[in-house]
């Protein structure tokens, strides 16, 4: 009797040791998928139905836009706009304050930098991680197209806002 004991003793401690998983076998945080009929793991939801947020790192998005009206030769921009719309209407507004009459929107960029690279021809607009990069792009756009005097007229940046 005692050596029944004791192996049922031994065998619970045994049962004991061991990695801990949530049910269904899923990480901590998740739970088994449902309606599926493979083994798969979704993350907790949060009450409201929508899924517990990750404890990565948030970005909110940042617009950039030019209008220009070159019948007039006048350029408007905007940068670090929260929308697209927003980036748009104020680049609007700027290159209409600055006696644009028939303004439009030609370029919009978001979650990087442009430059605008004015030679004696023509200007070019270029968009990468960095001005840098873009004006280091513009200016070999420019020097390509055989035109002289190549400079900067404008530069922005419009990087993503870290909110978490």
């Amino acid at each position: 009797m005692k050596t029944k004991l004791a192996i049922a003793s031994v065998s619970m401690a045994l049962l004991g040791v061991g990695s801990v998983q949530a049910e269904g076998g899923c990480p901590a945080g998740m739970i088994p998928a449902q309606g599926t009929n493979i083994s798969t793991c979704a993350p907790i939801s949060g009450g409201n139905g929508v899924a517990a947020e990750s404890a990565g790192p948030r970005w909110l998005s940042r617009w950039g836009a030019i209008a220009q009206d070159p019948d007039n030769r006048v350029m408007g921009a905007a940068a670090e706009r929260e929308s697209k719309r927003e980036a748009k209407k104020l680049a609007m507004e700027s290159c209409l304050s600055r006696g644009g009459v028939k303004c439009k929107v030609l370029t919009v960029y978001t979650n990087q930098c442009l430059v605008t690279v004015q030679g004696v021809g023509a200007a070019n607009d270029a968009m990468a991680e960095s001005i840098e990069r873009a004006t280091k792009m513009g200016m070999d756009v420019c020097r390509k197209r055989g035109d002289s005097d190549c400079h900067v007229y404008y530069q922005a940046c419009s990087l993503p806002l870290r909110i978490r």
